[in-house]
């Protein structure tokens, strides 16, 4: 029904990655994922789910469709809203473009950035600390501002019993 998304495999590493992707997008919640054998196949367990090793996108797919469908409507089996599910998180991985660009981006090197100098650490710092100064002093002038308020409030109360 999907050839392309059952024939593209994928690493333990890049499935783990796509499972954990799928999993909080969706909110299925956490479950555990391991990998055995290596004949193309998995199973859903409602704990957890088991991948062979270099699963395909297809198959990651169809295990996490029995996790949500059984977490989601207390059922897993082989049926059209398994079906409708399948669809979901395969159409979401193709729109993501999950086993192309998203692959190819974390396993590029990333620039190194210069280090800063003695100067920059020490300027970064001092704004850092004019800063908070800068907040303390606000937090100040609201209290002096609450304080004067709360002061004329008891004068008033004060004069009330002074009178009554």
């Amino acid at each position: 029904m999907f050839p392309e998304a059952f024939q593209r495999t994928v690493t333990d590493y890049q499935a783990l990655l796509i499972v954990h992707k799928l999993a909080r997008h969706f909110k299925i919640g956490k479950f555990r994922v391991w990998f055995y054998g290596s004949r193309g196949n998995g199973s859903s367990y409602g704990w957890g789910i088991r991948l062979s090793h270099n699963s395909s996108v297809g198959l990651i797919c169809h295990e996490v469709a029995h996790e949500y469908n059984g977490r989601k409507y207390g059922d897993s089996a082989h049926n059209k809203k398994l079906l409708h599910t399948l669809k979901r998180l395969i159409s979401y991985c193709q729109k993501q473009n999950y086993w192309q660009h998203e692959f190819a981006k974390r396993e590029e090197k990333k620039a190194i950035k210069p280090q800063p100098t003695k100067k920059e650490i020490i300027e970064k710092k001092r704004r850092k600390v004019q800063n908070h100064i800068k907040r303390i002093e606000t937090r100040i002038k609201r209290l002096n501002t609450s304080l004067k308020k709360w002061k004329r409030k008891e004068k008033y109360y004060q004069k009330q019993l002074s009178f009554g």
